[in-house]
């Protein structure tokens, strides 16, 4: 290997790597080193540090890591520290070995990382805007607030990876793995994260308006606050998620599961949520105005003063849903099946219940001023049923 050092900067500059088909540089220590438009395809530079700083520092921070204080110790000390990574834009990394290296701040422009393996790396504030890290390792790699616009993820492992107040803005997810990731206060507006896996994962707060989850896996997802607005949803698993205060306004949701997933004061005015699963969920106060609730099973779910005004709900089974107290004003519930249901002061008025089955459900003091009741189905507490006519 070659390097020349230039006299002003004091930067050290690599012209040529090893000639051997594997480089490696494992545990090396670069200080300022442009590695601008460098081939390091397979190159094995795990744990390696690059920073403008001296050889002292980068010890100490060797020393940290050996004594197994944990590599997130070392992030405000290298912030504070104004450490830059060395400089990586349109770098040829595919199939390097980045395992557990010091990238805080990095540059990976229009980076190479396919194949890549940046487990337990640090890339604190790291820009990878345009990169390529289709099927890259990124287990438990320390991502927050990089900067990963436009960035190719598919198929990439993120699983445990921390990318708290990350830029993924329009990136592309399709197939990644996030199960506990952390992505909170994320930004991923117009991201596409088709059939991607985040069981257990942490999005409070993150943004999402306009992002493709068509398929994707969000069982027992932590989503407080989290904002969905006219997202594509089709397929997708909510299950056991919470999406408490969460906002899904014109959300396109077929087909979608939200079985036992928590909506309470979630917003879902307007959202198109056909033959979707609510099967034990808590939309406790929810706002479902003007959404299109048709085929949506909601057995055994809680809409308790749920605001359902003007939507749909055609062909929806609401058997055994708790409704009391709900708003329902011009709410169409042509077909519905509403055996057993719970509708204790809900108001009903100008409802359509047109050929709804209400057998044994509970209308004390419901108000159906209005409310359009032929070939409903009704019974006398007895076991008898009849039909208004």
């Amino acid at each position: 290997m070659s390097t020349i050092k230039n006299k002003c900067t004091g930067r050290t500059i690599i012209r040529r790597f090893f000639s051997s088909t594997k480089r490696v540089l494992e545990d090396a220590v670069i200080n300022g080193v442009s590695l601008h438009n460098a081939d390091l395809e397979n190159a094995d530079l795990s744990e390696i540090i690059l920073m403008y700083r001296d050889r002292r520092e980068a010890d100490n921070l060797r020393k940290r890591r050996d004594k197994n204080l944990g590599y997130t110790l070392c992030i405000p000390t290298l912030v504070r520290g104004n450490y830059i990574v060395a400089d990586l834009p349109s770098a040829h990394l595919r199939g390097a070995n980045l395992r557990g290296a010091y990238l805080i701040l990095g540059d990976f422009t229009d980076a190479d990382l396919r194949d890549t393996n940046l487990s337990q790396a640090l890339l604190y504030g790291a820009t990878l805007t345009n990169a390529d890290l289709t099927n890259a390792n990124c287990t438990k790699a320390k991502l927050e607030r990089a900067k990963l616009g436009g960035a190719d993820l598919r198929h990439a492992n993120l699983e445990g990876a921390e990318l708290n107040s990350a830029h993924l803005q329009g990136a592309d997810l399709t197939n990644a793995r996030l199960t506990e990731a952390k992505l909170n206060s994320a930004h991923l507006q117009g991201a596409d994260l088709t059939n991607a896996r985040l069981t257990e994962a942490e999005l409070y707060g993150a943004n999402l308006t306009w992002a493709n989850l068509s398929g994707t896996n969000l069982e027992e997802a932590f989503l407080w606050k989290i904002n969905l607005d006219e997202a594509t949803l089709d397929r997708a698993d909510f299950s056991g998620a919470d999406l408490w205060d969460s906002s899904l306004r014109d959300v396109k949701a077929k087909h979608t599961i939200f079985e036992l997933a928590d909506l309470r004061m979630a917003r879902l005015q307007g959202a198109d949520l056909t033959n979707t699963n609510f099967r034990g969920a808590t939309l406790y106060f929810a706002e479902c105005k003007k959404a299109n609730l048709s085929g949506a099973d909601f057995y055994g779910a809680n809409l308790e003063n749920a605001y359902l005004d003007d939507a749909t709900l055609t062909n929806a089974n609401l058997q055994e849903t708790n409704l009391s107290k709900a708003y329902l004003f011009g709410t169409n519930l042509t077909n519905a099946n509403l055996t057993n249901a719970n509708l204790e002061e809900a108001n009903l008025t100008l409802a359509s219940l047109k050929n709804a089955n209400l057998s044994g459900a509970d209308l004390y003091n419901a108000n159906l001023e209005l409310t359009r009741c032929s070939g409903m189905i009704i019974d006398d507490g007895e076991g008898n049923e009849y039909v208004l006519v």
